[in-house]
């Protein structure tokens, strides 16, 4: 499998052996990926404004076709662990991945790019070499747009915004392409491919799935909660409900199967039709002080208390979004200069419209009206966050997006780093907000708790988007209640099985914990380059080796099988010159280990001649090693 495949480029110290090793490795993934049985390519069509689908000839040129492509990702280890879907005309895709990775590395921190640069403090990269076409392509840019966000919800590639409108424009194709891409999993990583098999024959449009992802549902801290299958969890329920002693223990878990089913309830299709009402805004202002950042005469950012109002020119507003009975169920999080109730009713608008004209530029909370979730912009309110800097606003947005988790596309995290000294006063002043904020976004924020926002479990399952779990297959249990059962069912032999199901379970939960952890990416891309590639370094490296022995340039090449010119500039970034001369015997019966033991053994008094005998070394090339590390014969000393 290709996630079990941990490589690591050998350094230049590294045995020939071990390098071998790594060049046998990387072998066996490329053979893994060219033995795959050969599929035909899907190609999507428009017919007179209708689509259509076909298979694309073997003769058939697709040079001008927009591929659907993957870019494996991964982690410090060297395993796959999931992968970005992007689009591409280029044939040759390994070379499309290796742009992308580099156009990323070398963007600035803030600036707009692929999303997998957010999960690089994790110690994941680009593995360019796996990149492979996904056999789906078309010349139609318009059907391009559509196919690329359809790959990235069922696969759940990292990116940002997935407008879902895809899935209705492809729903005719939906069976067809899902079994398409089933049929490449054993090339796929098998995060995704567990993603991709857990949609199962229900339409996408009404899976938890796709409700878990638009409304931003992530998996739960397994430091707190444990993901405990539904029929391990009846099991459980048979054991108790047969011991009177363990009513309370009941009662716990019955809690947490009616939260998971009422999460499952609200995963529904519930488009309303009705036309918006705002409502009179119930007045009710927080009395608290503006909290207002600025830049001191050194550029330095600070903080501090207004008092009284004062004019602003940017400030961070909220905006509750309500279900269809009323209730305020999500957040949007934004920043306007006008009123927050005219800024919520503009946004409100901009959002109806959208939908009519289907644009994906807008904003995200539109793709949640589907769920019967829409604005409530006569009860959006201040934050009490203030600034006239439009870089400052930018940084105090994206926090409030992130601690808060409103509905919304990409957040980036550095704001994280450069709000880090205030990141403690921002937790409590939003916090102190709580009485005009949903329930359940008081309750995401205060799952942060104390500690540094970039190193928590919530960003990491932000940033990865790892989606809660389908509430019809797994109960998020608290741990306080699993120690419990565990603690109830250990005192059953016959129970043990049910045990070991537990360990495996907290295990599970424990690994993913651990894979949150900030970490330092490999110094060099295991994945960034072919085994040819490597093997031809390597003899390159030898050759050069062999030049600085005596061997001429041509000789070196030629015995290594490398091109004379690759040979040349990889002696002129090393810094090495050719001693070799036309006309002399050039030497290549010792190494330069050898050379350096004759001249120790002159050090110790031995002869130029049963200095070099051993070796077979020129006597003057001794004679010129020695002058150049001033060691002198014991024969020169007697005559000086």
């Amino acid at each position: 499998m290709l996630n079990h495949a941990k490589l690591t480029l050998s350094p230049a110290s590294q045995t020939l052996a071990e390098t071998s090793k790594q060049i046998n490795k990387l072998r066996l993934v490329e053979k893994c990926l060219s033995t795959a049985v050969p599929l035909h390519s899907l190609i999507l069509v428009n017919n007179k404004g209708e689509i259509s689908v076909r298979l694309l000839n073997e003769d058939e040129d697709d040079l001008s076709n927009h591929t659907i492509f993957s870019i494996p990702i991964s982690n410090h280890d060297s395993q796959i662990e999931g992968t970005v879907v992007g689009r591409s005309t280029q044939a040759d895709l390994v070379q499309a991945a290796r742009d992308r990775s580099q156009k990323m590395e070398k963007q600035e921190e803030g600036q707009k790019g692929c999303s997998i640069r957010r999960l690089f403090k994790y110690g994941y990269f680009y593995a360019p070499i796996l990149s492979r076409s996904l056999h789906v392509v078309t010349s139609d840019d318009d059907i391009a747009n559509l196919l690329k966000p359809w790959h990235r919800i069922f696969m759940n590639s990292f990116c940002s915004l997935r407008p879902s409108e895809c899935i209705t424009e492809l729903k005719n194709f939906e069976k067809l392409l899902k079994y398409h891409l089933l049929q490449q999993k054993e090339h796929l990583p098998p995060l995704t491919v567990t993603f991709m098999e857990s949609w199962g024959d229900t339409p996408m449009m009404n899976h938890w799935n796709l409700y878990s992802l638009e409304m931003q549902l992530f998996h739960p801290n397994p430091a707190n909660f444990v993901s405990v299958p539904v029929e391990m969890f009846q099991n459980w329920m048979q054991y108790l409900i047969c011991d009177e002693n363990a009513n309370e223990l009941v009662d716990e878990m019955d809690l947490c199967y009616e939260s998971a089913a009422a999460m499952l309830e609200k995963a529904k299709l519930d488009p309303t039709e009705k036309e918006i009402v705002f409502s009179r805004r119930m007045e009710e202002m927080s009395r608290q002080p503006i909290l207002f950042f600025y830049k001191n005469d050194d550029g330095c950012l600070q903080a501090k208390l207004l008092e009284h109002d004062e004019d602003t020119v940017h400030e961070i507003f909220h905006i509750p979004l309500c279900n269809s009975d009323g209730k305020m169920v999500a957040s949007v999080i934004g920043r306007s200069k006008d009123d927050p109730v005219q800024a919520g009713n503009n946004r409100a608008k901009q959002i109806e419209e959208a939908a009519v004209d289907e644009e994906e530029t807008s904003c995200s909370a539109r793709r949640v009206q589907k769920y019967g979730v829409t604005y409530s912009p006569t009860e959006a309110r201040s934050l009490k966050l203030a600034t006239d800097e439009d870089d400052l606003a930018a940084l105090l947005k994206s926090f409030c997006r992130i601690f808060m988790n409103p509905i919304s596309s990409v957040k980036p995290s550095e704001c994280l780093v450069t709000l880090a000294s205030f990141e403690d006063i921002l937790k409590d002043h939003l916090l102190q907000q709580r009485q005009f904020l949903p329930s359940s976004t008081v309750k995401y924020m205060e799952s942060w708790k104390d500690g540094p926002m970039i190193s928590h479990w919530n960003l990491y399952a932000m940033e990865m988007q790892l989606p809660h779990p389908n509430p019809q297959n797994f109960i998020s249990v608290p741990m306080s209640t699993f120690r419990k059962m565990k603690k109830f069912l250990i005192r059953d032999e016959n129970a043990m099985d049910l045990v070991d199901e537990m360990d495996a379970c907290k295990e599970s939960a424990a690994a993913l914990l651990d894979k949150s952890q900030l970490r330092a990416r490999p110094a060099v891309n295991a994945f960034w380059v072919s085994s040819q590639t490597v093997e031809m370094k390597d003899k390159v490296a030898q050759a050069v080796e062999l030049v600085k022995g005596g061997m001429s340039q041509r000789d070196a090449a030629a015995k290594m099988g490398v091109p004379r010119v690759t040979l040349q500039k990889k002696m002129k970034i090393v810094g090495v010159k050719s001693q070799f001369r036309p006309g002399c015997q050039p030497s290549t019966r010792y190494t330069s280990q050898q050379l350096a033991a004759a001249v120790e053994a002159v050090r110790e008094g031995a002869s130029y001649r049963k200095a070099l005998a051993p070796y077979g070394i020129p006597q003057s090339v001794l004679w010129k090693e020695c002058c150049r590390l001033g060691v002198v014969s014991v024969k020169s000393r007697k005559q000086n």
